[in-house]
């Protein structure tokens, strides 16, 4: 008799964790770019992770009164809105840090949203 083969729950959990952190990645993209004036800067956004995303939101109010565009994405686990963030840090140079800080263990939620540029930054140059 030959054996039967079988995925296992770990291949099959792995493969919808990429496609989880495939479709957020996607989303986000949709997102900036839909709301920029051609092509993206994205120096201009910021993307960052939380367990309380109204919280967050008003939190970096107070430090960007001028941020527009806030949108959130709900990740299932830290790991995977951790190595969103990280990706968009990297790969884009959006704001924040792509090293983790010491959030809480229930940070599940990914948030991206734009900064709007103060006058000086306009007339330097961004969009």
């Amino acid at each position: 008799m030959i054996a039967k083969k079988t995925k296992s729950k770990k291949s099959v959990k792995t493969k919808k964790v990429d496609e989880t952190f495939n479709r957020i990645i996607n989303e986000i993209l949709k997102h900036i770019k839909q709301n920029s004036n051609g092509t993206p800067d994205f120096s201009m956004w910021y993307v960052g992770i939380t367990y309380n995303p109204k919280q967050r939101v008003v939190q970096h109010k107070q430090t960007y009164p001028d941020l527009i565009h806030f949108k959130k994405f709900y990740g299932y686990t830290l790991n995977r809105v951790h190595n969103i963030e990280a990706y968009f840090s990297k790969e884009f140079g959006t704001k924040n840090t792509s090293k983790l800080g010491n959030p809480r263990p229930d940070s599940y939620y990914v948030y991206v949203y734009r900064i709007e540029p103060t006058i000086k930054e306009s007339i330097l140059g961004h969009n």
